[in-house]
């Protein structure tokens, strides 16, 4: 059914079977929602009866509560946190393994150097662990904890995994796809990251710099404004309250305006119109990181707020994240 994964569909049915569920929701990042249709029509084979669920989901901090009348939900693409063992989550390993741009450079790569991966390509790190051992590299991989379930498992919001070996590594070999995750790894340590694509087999080298040099034109961007809005989503794995209510109290002191925003997504156009000098995101880091381009002010995350404010100092930037 999955053809380019490693899925034991039998072993899904007997788990659906043993919870007693007979209404499933599905639940698919926009990349799984092909895969999340042919699920659905397989259940349908079995007497199941599922929905897919088609607001926009972009990881397990977006998981969805069960609409009216079903058991239960089936995530895909994506590893739980603590406390969401009331869904299934199906990683869906990739069966991608093209390491040939990896280990063509491989002799000339750091001695030291720390792995990491998305959910999908966790399968790779002791077969990349291994090669890179056999080109006499010491290779290290870093323990999960907080919202991380595996080893060497980088979220968007989190690389936990990554900076646990920090001290230990001069580089780091990230595994997946984009740019997004090995961006953040560069950023939340400061060292080079050699970002593989499992599919392509080719290597990009990624490092802080230019990420540090955009960030610092948007904060100067978002500075000397009078109002300022702050965005807080609804999610579960994302709402940040707190976050958001000393962000508010900071501006204020400094005798601006606050408006607080709160939502489920975010949308950029409903911020169109508004007279507002910048945004400040306590939701998902990517809505300051990746998609600023899509909203009419400035978004800066709260440790940047900070920083324009003058409570931090630019020398001491670190990545928001998510734990």
């Amino acid at each position: 059914m999955f053809a380019d994964f490693d899925f034991d569909y039998a072993g899904l049915i007997k788990e659906i079977r043993s919870r007693g569920w007979e209404f499933i929701a599905i639940q698919a990042p926009e990349g799984l929602m092909r895969d999340a249709v042919k699920l659905s029509l397989s259940f349908r084979k079995e007497g199941l009866h599922p929905v897919v669920l088609v607001n926009p989901c972009y990881g397990a901090c977006d998981l969805a509560k069960p609409p009216s009348g079903y058991d239960g939900v089936i995530h895909l693409g994506h590893a739980p946190f603590p406390g969401q063992e009331d869904a299934i989550f199906l990683e869906l390993p990739s069966k991608a393994d093209n390491l040939k741009g990896l280990e063509s450079i491989a002799d000339t790569l750091p001695e030291r150097l720390g792995l990491v991966a998305t959910v999908q390509h966790l399968r790779l790190l002791d077969i990349t662990k291994g090669m890179l051992e056999k080109h006499g590299k010491e290779v290290h991989v870093g323990n999960p904890g907080g919202r991380i379930k595996h080893r060497g498992q980088v979220l968007g919001c989190n690389t936990l995994a990554a900076r646990d070996v920090k001290d230990d590594v001069d580089a780091y070999v990230f595994i997946g796809s984009g740019k997004f995750h090995p961006g953040g790894v560069a950023m939340a340590t400061g060292k080079k990251v050699y970002a593989l694509d499992p599919y392509s087999g080719q290597i990009e080298k990624m490092d802080s710099e230019r990420f540090l040099r955009i960030r610092h034109a948007v904060i100067e961007k978002a500075k000397g404004g009078k109002r300022y809005g702050v965005m807080v989503s609804t999610k579960t794995g994302q709402m940040r309250r707190g976050a958001a209510g000393e962000v508010m109290m900071e501006l204020e002191k400094n005798e601006m305006e606050v408006v607080l925003f709160m939502g489920e997504n975010l949308p950029p156009e409903r911020f169109i119109g508004l007279k507002l000098d910048a945004l400040i995101s306590t939701a998902c880091p990517r809505i300051a990181l990746d998609d600023i381009a899509n909203y009419p002010f400035p978004v800066i995350t709260p440790i940047e707020a900070r920083i324009m404010l003058g409570l931090e100092k630019w020398e001491n930037y670190s990545l928001d994240e998510l734990e």
